[in-house]
């Protein structure tokens, strides 16, 4: 299936993808520091793929909550609940990130991934103060989100992989930059403990043919490159997974912070 903007946030894409980068979702579950008696919100969770995760980490006196615009998602997120049976304290909200249905300093942990990407720079923001605003005094957040400026193929013709890449990011996403900004935005409502990690994601089986699909498409309809260009893009691709020479891989930035008092 040619994957477009349109079908690209789908449940088996994001569990997909969630298997890939299981590396980088646990090393975001130990920056987080999740207490027993943690008020944890995942925003925009999906069908639960790190609120289900998380729960392993608090006990009868904490809470996770999952907040995700679309009633889909959230939908999934249920029924993987009810299939999961675990008995901790687990719920998943929809609602808008520019009006979230929680109280003032509600959770102590804040966590989200890839999220800053699918809105403008500009939104940033107030998108942050948002999430501030349900934030506790010397409660922590970790945002993760990917560099696509970073994300690399092996191709053998370098401008033209480049061209395709440069476009995608720029022109065709919300903020592909997005990873680098991250610790731009913790610096400037002055949070504490600020830490920054670079961890690479290597597209595999699960997520190669869908994500450069993906990238590839949107450049060709934008009329950027011509049938033929993307036609010898996936075919040589198609060469190098066969070959055992296929490469590709993308930065993720991982940043977290403290809250600082009121």
């Amino acid at each position: 299936m040619p994957a477009t903007s349109k079908n690209y946030v789908n449940t088996k894409w994001l569990k997909n993808l969630a298997q890939e980068t299981r590396h980088i979702k646990q090393r975001s579950y130990q920056l987080l520091q999740v207490k027993l008696d943690s008020q944890v919100l995942d925003v925009g969770c999906g069908p639960a793929i790190d609120t289900i995760p998380l729960s392993e980490f608090i006990g009868d006196r904490g809470r996770i909550v999952g907040v995700d615009y679309d009633p889909e998602m959230i939908a999934a997120a249920n029924q993987e609940l009810k299939e999961s049976k675990i008995s901790k304290r687990v719920q998943h909200v929809q609602g808008n990130i520019f009006s979230l249905p929680f109280q003032d300093g509600e959770f102590d942990r804040i966590h989200l991934e890839r999220f800053f990407q699918v809105f403008p720079k500009s939104s940033a923001d107030e998108i942050f103060a948002a999430l501030n605003r349900v934030l506790a005094s010397n409660g922590r957040i970790v945002m993760v989100d990917m560099d696509l400026a970073s994300l690399s193929v092996n191709f053998g013709d370098d401008e033209f992989e480049r061209k395709v890449i440069n476009y995608f990011t720029l022109k065709r996403r919300p903020n592909g930059l997005a990873g680098r900004q991250l610790v731009d935005i913790l610096r400037k409502n002055n949070y504490n403990d600020v830490s920054v990690e670079l961890i690479h994601h290597q597209f595999g089986s699960l997520t190669r043919d869908y994500w450069l699909n993906w990238a590839i498409s949107e450049v060709l309809d934008a009329k950027i490159i011509t049938q033929a260009e993307a036609d010898r893009w996936n075919q040589e691709l198609k060469r190098r997974v066969k070959e055992g020479s296929f490469l590709a891989y993308i930065t993720n930035v991982l940043v977290s912070g403290v809250k600082p008092e009121n």
